[in-house]
C-alpha cells in the first residue's frame, strides 16, 4: 500500500478527480512502474494498493547539464525540456554575471516531476547543490576522473587549462578568469 498526501493528493483528487475504486500508474523511480488501485480517500490523503508491475525503471543516458542561473520563468522552462529530453543530472552553477545567486529546489524539483510525468519517463534525475564554475571546472574536470564522458585534455601553463566536454566542444579557459570566480 501507498500513501499519497500533499500537491500529489490535491492533484489526483481535484484536478483529475479520481475515486476510490480508480486505477492509476504510479512509479518510484527506483522499482519500476506498477497499476495501482485508490482503495480509501481520507480529508487529506488516499491509500493505493498496488496491483502488478507493468515496467521497469527506464534510465536515461548519464546527462549532466551545467548550467548558469537564470530568473524563475527561464529556469522552469531549463527544468522540464531538459528532462523531456532525457537529462540525467542537473548542475546549477553561479557565475559573476549571475544575477540569481540562489535557486528554489522545491520549484525546480516540481517542474522536474511535471515534465517526468508529461513525456513518460520513469527515472528522477539527480539534482546537485547550487556551485560556482570554478568549482564546478576544479570538481568535474581537474580533481576526479567522472563518469560524465568528460576529460581534462592538458594543463597549457600554471593557469590555463583546456578541457574537451562530450566528443566536439571544447572548453579552453584560465582558472584566473574572473568569469570562473
Amino acid at each position: 500500500e501507498l500513501e499519497i498526501a500533499n500537491n500529489d493528493f490535491e492533484y489526483l483528487t481535484k484536478v483529475m478527480r479520481q475515486k476510490i475504486n480508480d486505477q492509476i500508474i504510479v512509479f518510484d523511480g527506483l522499482s519500476g512502474e506498477f497499476i495501482g488501485l485508490i482503495t480509501e480517500i481520507k480529508k487529506k490523503t488516499l491509500i493505493i494498493k498496488l496491483q502488478e508491475k507493468i515496467g521497469e525503471v527506464k534510465k536515461c543516458p548519464n546527462i549532466t547539464l551545467a548550467f548558469a542561473m537564470v530568473k524563475n520563468v527561464r529556469l522552469d522552462y531549463i527544468a522540464s525540456k531538459a528532462t523531456e529530453l532525457g537529462v540525467s543530472n542537473f548542475q546549477p552553477l553561479l557565475t559573476n554575471r549571475t544575477v540569481i545567486d540562489k535557486i528554489n529546489l522545491d520549484r525546480f524539483t516540481a517542474n522536474v516531476k511535471e515534465a517526468i510525468e508529461q513525456c513518460d519517463r520513469n527515472d528522477f534525475p539527480k539534482i546537485f547543490p547550487l556551485i560556482t564554475v570554478k568549482n564546478f571546472a576544479c570538481e568535474f574536470f581537474v580533481c576526479k576522473c567522472n563518469p560524465l564522458k568528460t576529460f581534462f585534455l592538458e594543463l597549457e601553463t600554471q593557469s590555463n587549462i583546456k578541457f574537451l566536454l562530450g566528443n566536439n566542444f571544447f572548453l579552453y579557459t584560465s582558472l584566473n578568469d574572473p568569469l570562473l570566480s
